[in-house]
């Protein structure tokens, strides 16, 4: 145990702290610089998610610096201000106080825009707060020496840091071995062809082979790159881990849209390699030899000597009365926190990982699920005591508690007949806030979820939109630019994803739709900002579950999504969020949607410009039975949001 304690709260060299802060620094400043590019899609009150509905439904995400009422100025002005402060992090410019503020603005963007938080996001925020706790700003910096190069820093935090990374690594691994698409060996295969591949159309059947041997590979190495930060410096197996590592998170940053997390990860890298980097980058042997032995009675270590490490792992054996505490000197606060936050997060995956849970029994092969709230969400209790109802709103999403698109048991006039059969399923991490571990964390504003595409199995869908101008003839009209309607970035992938069932956070069926609702109206309005005479245009989804023996996409089904018109700046919207009853998907070819017919089908009702009769769920009920009120966007970002529900 001396030994133990010995090495976690040995000094270790400043200089791979200090190519980190720089590092984290560059990635940040780009990571805010995006934000502030797309505030207006995503931050602004005018943006495409109702802030205010999302205050409402999850109130714990109002725990931040942003809040429902706040202009659309103030968001920018915060990201161009963390912008700045990331700037001077990497310079060396008070690096530890401006990462409290780095850390505050990561930690309210990514609740403040919750719907569509993911990976990134949890990475980025978790570091900004490790650049608070480490001991950085001793060595390049204006104003330090160029001695400082060989000095060392304290170790508690650091090593702290190290075992963070090795988490990392240890959970995303693992749990990978719960997929069973993962342990077939098409994980891969269906990753690269869901929207979130930088180049889905590229990866056909011919790579299917390659593809399952990378797949087996990531599988069998992930967990094991942890041990890069636990092997000692000049071992063989650190340094193939290390560029097995390497290679796994360019792959990744090359082919996948998750560039934050993959880049902030390879820079975590370098404090593995301490002694290595000071080796080979200054005078100082990585081993010294020279170094004083020490006394039973000697005084504390200077933690800024190069020979502290050296003399602590020569003379710890012959100090049994001595903790590294008392050798040392007592650990600073942001040490203590350090350690204090990797055993919370190890307790807390600890606790979920020994909650009740049954995994996915096979890869789900079925057909798409409906787009109806109805269908795709069960409202009827369950007695499985390990299963989150969807009444339980949770803030971190649904790649952290399981899948949401489960049928389970629908009533017969609620469901639709081409819902989904997947069966009921537990939820992977304990719900809501039954883990009070989650709930301390997520009270000081870490969220941390390490589980990268275990979730495949009920995540693997390939979508691609239509765009057609609706004629009264009903005559095939040119197809539209999708894109310039439902954009292909990791954000509006995300938010898209509410529009057909494969929701990221999980809601009830109430609030899933009153948020599709809302989110296609504002999609509407952005379309009609940038083409503000259209006309009628009609959007259609071709959705299809990328499963093994649908590798070629070849079973899409076709959903009708809205009708809308655009005059003079201003979004109508006609007909959004139809049931399935009234207009039932259509299967057909991926390759071939493009030239299947845009008729609708001949029982639905006629639309106009006021009104619209919206068929119930049960289709024997009159169409006519309910009806609702066109919703109107105007252009002008003063005028009311489109209602909620």
């Amino acid at each position: 145990m001396h030994d133990i304690l010995a090495t976690l709260v040995a000094p270790v060299h400043a200089l791979p702290l200090e190519l980190l802060r720089i590092w984290v620094g560059a990635v940040v400043f780009v990571y805010f610089l995006q934000a502030y590019r797309h505030a207006g899609d995503f931050t602004a009150p005018d943006g495409l998610i109702d802030h205010r509905l999302c205050a409402k439904l999850l109130p714990a995400i109002r725990w931040s610096l942003f809040q429902p009422g706040m202009p659309g100025k103030l968001f920018r002005a915060v990201h161009l201000c963390a912008c700045a402060a990331a700037v001077l992090v990497a310079l060396g410019v008070y690096p530890r106080a401006l990462a409290v503020f780095l850390f505050a603005a990561a930690v309210s963007t990514y609740r403040w825009n919750v719907l569509v938080s993911y990976l990134d996001d949890c990475i980025v925020h978790i570091f900004c707060l490790w650049l608070v706790l480490l001991p950085v700003g001793h060595a390049l910096t204006p104003s330090s020496d160029p001695s400082a190069l060989s000095a060392t820093v304290p170790g508690a935090a650091p090593h702290a840091l190290m075992a963070n990374m090795a988490l990392v690594y240890l959970v995303a691994g693992a749990y990978k071995f719960t997929s069973p698409m993962w342990r077939n060996g098409s994980a891969l295969h269906a990753a690269l062809k869901t929207p979130i591949s930088r180049a889905p159309g590229f990866w056909t059947l011919r790579h299917r082979s390659a593809l399952r041997l990378t797949t087996y590979a990531a599988l069998v190495l992930e967990p094991l790159f942890g041990l890069v930060f636990v092997l000692p410096s000049g071992s063989a197996a650190k340094w193939f881990l290390a560029g097995c590592a390497t290679v796994f998170h360019l792959g990744i940053l090359a082919t996948l849209k998750i560039p934050y997390a993959n880049l902030l990860m390879l820079g975590a890298l370098s404090t593995a390699f301490g002694p290595e980097l000071v080796g080979a980058l200054t005078d100082v042997p990585v081993a010294p030899t020279d170094a004083p032995a020490l006394s039973p009675g000697a005084g504390p270590l200077d933690p800024l000597d190069p020979s502290a490490v050296a003399v602590l792992h020569q003379s710890s054996s012959s100090l049994p009365s001595s903790s590294p505490v008392d050798l040392l000197g007592p650990l600073d606060p942001s040490a203590i926190a350090a350690l204090a936050l990797v055993a919370t997060l190890a307790a807390m995956f600890a606790w979920e990982a020994g909650a009740k849970w049954r995994p996915i029994s096979r890869p789900y092969a079925g057909r798409v699920p409906d787009a109806s709230p109805a269908a795709d969400l069960d409202s009827s209790p369950t007695t499985d005591p390990g299963f989150s109802p969807a009444s339980d709103l949770d803030p971190s999403p649904a790649a952290d508690r399981g899948p949401s698109l489960t049928a389970g048991r629908s009533s017969s006039s609620t469901r639709s007949p081409h819902a989904s059969t997947v069966p009921r399923q537990r939820s992977w991490s304990v719900a809501g806030w039954a883990n009070p571990l989650r709930f301390a964390l997520w009270l000081v504003g870490v969220f941390q979820s390490y589980r990268l595409f275990d979730w495949v199995d009920s995540r693997n869908y390939h979508v691609r939109y239509e765009l057609l101008h609706a004629t009264p003839d009903r005559t095939k009209q040119p197809a539209l630019d999708a894109r310039s309607l439902f954009p292909d970035t990791m954000r509006h992938l995300l938010l898209q994803s509410y529009l057909l069932g494969n929701v990221w956070l999980q809601m009830d069926p109430k609030a899933l739709a009153a948020v599709r609702r809302t989110i296609l109206s504002r999609y509407a309005a952005r379309y009609a900002r940038s083409h503000p005479n259209a006309g009628t245009i009609d959007a259609w989804a071709i959705v299809q579950r990328v499963v093994p023996d649908n590798l070629d996409l070849a079973r899409g089904e076709r959903r009708f999504l809205m009708r809308f018109s655009c005059r003079d700046g201003v979004a109508t919207v006609h007909d959004h969020d139809a049931p399935v009853g009234d207009r039932p998907a259509v299967r057909v070819g991926d390759t071939a949607a493009a030239d299947s017919p845009t008729d609708r089908d001949a029982g639905t009702a006629d639309h106009d410009s006021a009104t619209v009769a919206r068929g119930p769920a049960d289709h024997g009920a009159d169409r006519d039975a309910a009806r609702r009120d066109v919703a109107t966007v105007r252009r002008d970002p003063t005028a009311p949001a489109p209602p909620s529900t």
